[in-house]
């Protein structure tokens, strides 16, 4: 069996200069990390303000799908459904389309 040699002793030079390079790094990465935080937190901040929006237009799209099944079952069932609810449905382009077709002039900015 081979036997070890003796662990060579490193010069103080080169211990300063590891020491110092992981000093050095740690410092580094704390600063980088207050950074790269500050910066994610901006991120987050505005990540929900689109989770909001995106969460109230979900929910318009399923009440407009409810009232859409109601109104079919209602029709399936002989149920007529008032003039106020049907134009109540109808959107801004959709009320442009009609009033183009009708005729009427729509003033700008309607």
């Amino acid at each position: 069996m081979a036997s070890l040699a003796a662990p060579v002793r490193v010069s103080p030079l080169i211990k300063t200069a590891r020491w110092g390079c992981l000093i050095a790094g740690i410092y580094h990465g704390a600063k980088r990390h207050s950074e790269l935080s500050v910066t994610e937190a901006a991120l987050k901040i505005e990540e929900d303000k689109k989770q909001v929006i995106i969460a109230a237009q979900k929910a318009e799209e399923k009440a407009s799908a409810n009232r859409d099944e109601l109104l079919v079952l209602g029709r399936a069932c002989g149920i007529v459904p008032a003039v106020q609810d049907i134009v109540r449905r109808l959107n801004r382009d959709e009320m442009i389309y009609m009033a183009n077709q009708a005729g009427v002039i729509v003033p700008e900015g309607f």
